[in-house]
């Protein structure tokens, strides 16, 4: 489970390092994903792919369900973590949760929310 408050600094090449007590849980990609709040979420693949499947599950009948879609999967990607335990956080996703250099880490559990 992922808990605590971590503040880290962004690389001037957008790499981010993962806390340590938060790496035991964590393989060698996580998925990378725009947050509902204005963050980003970072899930472990198996933890992305259980969620997911909560909104594939839905019927595209309904539009809220089709945006809410749209909106998870085309602002998601895998990325890996280097030997120094780093994310890279391209610049269109730190332009999304406008994260400059300093990011606070915070686990929630099933995820953890990059601010």
């Amino acid at each position: 489970m992922f808990i605590g408050n971590y503040q880290h600094n962004i690389d001037p090449k957008g790499r981010l390092s993962i806390p340590s007590k938060l790496r035991s849980l964590i393989q060698d990609s996580v998925v990378l994903s725009r947050g509902l709040d204005g963050c980003l979420e970072l899930r472990t693949n198996q933890e992305f792919e259980n969620y997911a499947n909560k909104f594939l599950s839905q019927s595209n009948n309904k539009q809220q369900n089709r945006n809410y879609k749209r909106l998870l999967f085309a602002n998601s990607l895998t990325v890996e973590i280097d030997s120094a335990n780093r994310i890279l956080i391209p610049a269109n996703f730190k332009k999304m949760a406008n994260l400059s250099k300093e990011v606070v880490i915070i686990g929630m559990g099933d995820h953890i929310e990059l601010w």
